[in-house]
């Protein structure tokens, strides 16, 4: 779980951040998370619920010694798998529970999300991305009215 905790922690705080960022485009925090919890209770029905139960019968059988136990445990996936989606999962449920509970409007009326309602220069960023945004679909625009 040491491993997840190292990878989850970061990479669920990224994935909630730049949900935050994004939402005026979109609320993906809530999709993300139940995408997260999905795969994490597939990943511990897959470990704890087969994978896990055979290996011990298997201990208990005699088939494999513990040490042998050990290694098939450390070298598996869905435990990785099960503990990443864990963290991730908690740490956008956090994410998200904020976006609902805190008032997010800014003092234009701007819907900028928690982090960046909180933050300044996050408020900066986002302006500037959503300019982008809106440039870039201004151009599409001219792009198709040309070809049509």
């Amino acid at each position: 779980m040491g491993r997840a905790v190292k990878v989850g922690g970061p990479a669920g705080g990224l994935v909630g951040l730049l949900a935050d960022q994004g939402a005026q485009a979109a609320d993906l925090a809530m999709y993300v998370t139940i995408g997260c919890g999905a795969i994490t209770l597939m990943a511990g029905f897959i470990w704890f619920g087969k994978r896990l139960r055979k290996l011990r019968a298997a201990l208990a059988g005699g088939k494999i010694t513990q040490e042998e136990l050990e290694k098939a445990t450390e070298s598996n996936g869905w435990p990785v798998a099960f503990a990443f989606g864990l963290v991730a999962t908690v740490i956008l449920g956090l994410v998200m529970t904020e976006q609902k509970l805190m008032p997010k409007e800014d003092e234009g009326g701007k819907d900028r999300g928690v982090i960046a309602t909180l933050e300044p220069s996050l408020q900066k960023m986002q302006d500037s991305l959503f300019k982008a945004q809106r440039e870039l679909a201004g151009c599409r625009q001219q792009g198709n009215s040309r070809q049509g």
